[in-house]
């Protein structure tokens, strides 16, 4: 936004120097008399009125004005490329971190409860003797390994929640 202002002036300032200046002058003289034998001059009092207007060869080339024409617009340009940057950025925390939202309540709603509950089911028909204890294992196995995988899900939503507020400009990290 700064260069966008710092343009706009620069185009101001460059457009005003191509106005054209009028001089006015005013002026009054006056000579005492002059007794010398070579060049005697009576007392004289005068009045000067200048008026001076300047012809517009120098607005022929209106390079420099189209130079900080351009130059605003790039700067415009630059400012609306960096307002979508900051857009995109934004739309692309939200769209992460809502994806990993919805896969933390697909584990809460039903996933680990139903591993949970094989497990169970596993280690009941076990006791039984109705499974070998590779398969409670096995059971084991699958339901720690969603359960570490529902914690993962669970870290990386809250750190993209942090990405979003920061890219949103609600906080700022500050690194040392």
């Amino acid at each position: 936004m700064k260069n966008v202002d710092v343009a706009a002036k620069e185009l101001k300032v460059t457009q005003r120097e191509r106005n054209p200046d009028f001089d006015i002058a005013l002026g009054y003289n006056y000579n005492t008399e002059v007794r010398n034998e070579i060049a005697p001059a009576p007392r004289f009092s005068g009045v000067t009125v200048g008026v001076a207007v300047p012809l517009k060869f120098s607005n022929a080339n209106k390079g420099a004005l189209r130079a900080a024409e351009f130059r605003k617009q790039q700067a415009e340009i630059n400012y609306q490329q960096a307002e979508l940057e900051v857009q995109t950025s934004v739309m692309q925390s939200l769209r992460q971190y809502l994806s990993l939202l919805t896969q933390v309540k697909r584990y809460e709603t039903g996933m680990l409860d139903n591993a949970l509950s094989i497990l169970n089911g596993k280690i009941y028909s076990y006791e039984r003797g109705e499974t070998s204890r590779m398969e409670v294992l096995i059971a084991r196995q699958t339901h720690d390994e969603l359960r570490t995988a529902y914690i993962e899900t669970v870290f990386n939503s809250f750190a993209a929640l942090i990405e979003l507020e920061r890219n949103a400009g609600i906080w700022d990290v500050a690194v040392e």
